[in-house]
């Protein structure tokens, strides 16, 4: 009897893909490999050379990991069938290095609010102190001036407004209080919250001078979207003073300096891991201003041309989280420069405790900033520096407040204002702000 024995030939095994796209040091990495050729299921392994650090290869075909090292890798990846048949390919694997961090818009974001966060704590302490020297510029005025005294021994008709009245400065110490709440977005911004709060003392020198000392405390808090947010608590202590140089003119000052902690969380555009990181920062803040204060009756135009002035110097960190993508930020600096220009109207109505003093506002600013260089590095120390430069705030707003005054025979006066403000770009900010103060 004959027989016959057929031997098929083994199967040809292809290794797909053909090329592998580059990996980046430090950004999760992951490529299927597949295999035709015969009836599956296949395993995979790496039969020569080496994958990159931090990479690996399933039994069933995924190269997946954190690349820990840039260059070029080259290794065999084999694929076997269930009957123990083969097949081979060679890869090159290109891993580079780490990207420019300053291309990631959450780094220029996160940076960009910091140094927003300093001014912002800055100017609303600039907001509260210039509050209470608003309080002192009627002060020499005659009586229909909006801060008054109305003696008790009935020497002045409430009714009228006529008679013999003291104004609360002549007492020669103040004590006082006042706060103010900044909050803006619109839904193409950031949503922003800053409130502040500020408490001083002063002492009128003379019959022309008025010097003070007070404490502030803030914070602010921006999210840009998303999962990001910054935020800064400050304090600061500031000394002020009111001189009344002539007939109508007022010259007034306020320099202080500050602490801030800034703390920041961001998502990095290139592999959605979370950094976060906090930094302390100092600066020094002041404020001139000139105006004026006409009566006319019971109505008092106080026109003003104002300067406001932040420099701030923030100190380095490094971001914790994101692993090879975290980054050492390094100190840098920043100054904003803003001019003001407007009139305060304020009337005063005689009540029978006091005065009621309903006030409008209109103020223009013009607000002029530094570029900021914020070099970074990442945190591991492999690599050079980056450079993010932001260019330097220009932007011209307008004011409109809306507010009512008191005050009170027994020394007490105080007030509480509505702003709204619209820049060059349409964006809206509101603001509220108000004071109390006790003369003795």
């Amino acid at each position: 009897m004959n027989y016959s024995l057929d031997i098929d030939a083994a199967p040809t095994i292809v290794v797909s893909p053909g090329s592998l796209q580059a990996a980046v040091y430090g950004v999760p990495y992951q490529q299927a490999f597949t295999a035709a050729g015969s009836a599956g299921p296949f395993t995979f392994a790496v039969t020569s050379g080496a994958l990159p650090p931090g990479m690996n290869l399933s039994e069933d075909g995924m190269l997946s990991g954190t690349p820990t090292a840039a260059g070029s890798y080259d290794f065999t990846v084999t694929a076997t069938d269930p009957q123990t048949y083969t097949g081979s390919s060679d890869f090159s694997l290109v891993v580079e290095q780490r990207p420019d961090p300053t291309d990631d818009p959450t780094l220029r974001n996160s940076v960009q609010a910091q140094v927003d966060a300093m001014q912002r704590l800055a100017f609303a302490q600039l907001q509260n102190v210039n509050g209470r020297l608003e309080q002192l510029r009627s002060c020499h005025d005659s009586a229909a001036t909006m801060s008054v005294r109305v003696e008790g021994q009935g020497d002045f008709d409430a009714a009228t407004g006529q008679g013999e009245q003291d104004s609360n400065c002549d007492r020669a110490l103040a004590f006082w209080v006042a706060g103010t709440i900044i909050y803006g977005g619109d839904g193409s911004r950031a949503d922003v919250r800053a409130p502040a709060l500020t408490m001083g003392a002063d002492l009128q020198v003379g019959d022309d001078l008025v010097l003070g000392l007070g404490f502030g405390a803030g914070s602010d808090s921006v999210r840009p979207g998303g999962d990001a947010e910054n935020t800064a608590d400050g304090y600061s202590f500031m000394g002020y003073g009111s001189w009344h140089a002539g007939e109508v003119l007022r010259i007034e000052g306020a320099l202080g300096y500050g602490t801030a902690s800034l703390s920041g969380r961001r998502v990095t555009s290139y592999d959605g891991a979370r950094v976060s990181g906090k930094r302390d920062a100092g600066q020094f803040f002041g404020s001139l201003t000139l105006a004026g204060d006409l009566l006319f009756g019971r109505m008092s135009l106080q026109p003003y041309l104002r300067t406001d002035y932040q420099s701030a110097s923030l100190d380095p960190y490094v971001e914790r989280g994101g692993g090879p993508l975290a980054l050492r930020f390094h100190a840098t600096d920043t100054d904003t420069l803003q001019y003001a220009g407007g009139l305060r109207v304020v009337w005063s109505l005689p009540v029978p405790s006091g005065l009621l003093q309903p006030m409008l506002r209109y103020e223009y600013r013009s607000l002029d900033g530094s570029d900021v260089d914020q070099d970074v590095s990442y945190a591991d120390g492999v690599g050079g520096r980056y450079r993010l430069t932001l260019d330097g705030a220009a932007q011209d707003t307008g004011v409109l407040g809306v507010g009512l005054g008191f005050t009170l025979a027994d020394g007490v006066s105080g007030s509480l204002e509505y702003q709204t403000s619209y820049s060059d770009d349409l964006a809206a900010d509101s603001m509220y702000t108000g004071n109390l103060s006790w003369s003795f």
